[in-house]
């Protein structure tokens, strides 16, 4: 097959699109990432040897304003890129992964009557994948819980496509093997409050002789600060800004307090890391709320809203999982029903089909 996949915008689209990509190569087919020229995709274009498309377009604001017309017009000009491009080089089939930027290759495949394949990442479709849903072929979705909302006989339990290598083992000496290890980390969009909050509760843990770590991913503006806060009070620790390798982290830590994006949740279930989940409140469409409940529900993590987020409170909560191995480790358990391993080739696989059922 000739493949096009469309995943430009954010990281939560990008990176699964990159790994079903890879995929697909590896089982001989001809992939061409489609992108929108964000900056944050110069990181993927590193990574992917194989041709890419960039065809630059801009979402739209929930509440309508100026910025609607610089979008539709962008939008417009991405619909005529996107016909050029497809009339050069007629691929067999096209993966719309969501956002804004799968928008027009989306419409455009539909046009010339090429088979589209949509993939949901989140609990709850997001804007594009449900404009897109009835015209799509086929639809893979990372939770159950977003078949509700989809044409339910196109919908294909597929998991999340994963990029990283989950088996890596840390080798850190700043770190000790005989404390509880912490995993925190707030994502691009929400290291801010957990920033603040959390490392006040675990310099509290460590002036009471709990034998407790930190792992923090604090993000650039951060990092300094937190480093500090953490070396000043004594707590061993390992701060980054940014970590690419997370299954290293994954695997050495006993819980993980994060935000809960698609991507974060997925991986923790396939790691199998119990978690504090604390949703960003300004998600779209209450998105990372429901991500959290969904894993909640499976037994693996708790969610705390963010309004509900204190030193104290979340003090009292890890000082229970300390003292109540038992349950982490039933956690960790429930965390092997919320995930569904190999996403990318699941992903790959209903590709295949449909291709076949034209």
């Amino acid at each position: 097959m000739n493949v096009a996949i469309a995943c430009g915008g954010t990281g939560g689209h990008i990176y699964p699109g990159l790994a079903t990509g890879r995929e697909l190569v590896s089982r001989g087919h001809e992939v061409t990432l489609w992108l929108s020229g964000k900056a944050i995709e110069s990181e993927v274009i590193v990574q992917w040897s194989g041709p890419v498309v960039q065809i630059e377009a801009a979402g739209f604001t929930v509440a309508p304003s100026w910025s609607w017309l610089r979008a539709l017009l962008k939008q417009c000009n991405a619909l005529r890129e996107s016909r050029k491009k497809f009339n050069q080089d007629h691929p067999d089939i096209l993966l719309a992964m969501g956002s804004y930027a799968s928008v027009a290759p989306a419409l455009i495949a539909r046009m010339h009557g090429i088979p589209v394949v949509l993939h949901e990442a989140n609990a709850i479709p997001g804007r594009a994948i449900s404009m897109l849903a009835r015209g799509a072929n086929r639809i893979g979705v990372t939770f159950q819980r977003a078949a509700r909302h989809l044409p339910q006989d196109k919908v294909t339990w597929t998991g999340l496509p994963i990029s990283h290598d989950l088996s890596l083992q840390l080798e850190d000496n700043a770190l000790s093997a005989d404390h509880f290890t912490l995993l925190v980390m707030g994502g691009s969009q929400g290291a801010a409050r957990l920033n603040e909050i959390v490392p006040e509760a675990v310099i509290r843990l460590h002036r009471q002789k709990r034998a407790v770590q930190a792992i923090h991913i604090t993000g650039k503006r951060d990092e300094f600060d937190v480093r500090n806060l953490y070396t000043e009070a004594g707590v061993p620790h390992s701060v980054h800004a940014f970590y690419a390798e997370m299954g290293r982290l994954y695997n050495a830590s006993d819980l993980a307090i994060c935000r809960s994006g698609a991507a974060t949740c997925m991986e923790l279930a396939l790691s199998e890391l119990p978690a504090v989940l604390v949703p960003l409140p300004a998600s779209s469409r209450d998105h990372q709320y429901l991500n959290a409940l969904e894993i909640e529900l499976h037994g693996g993590a708790i969610v705390m809203p963010q309004d509900q987020l204190t030193p104290d409170g979340l003090f009292d909560t890890i000082v229970g999982y300390m003292e109540r191995p038992a349950e982490l480790r039933l956690m960790r358990d429930a965390m092997k029903r919320a995930g569904l391993p190999n996403g990318a080739a699941k992903l790959a696989d209903l590709m295949e089909e449909c291709y076949a059922d034209i």
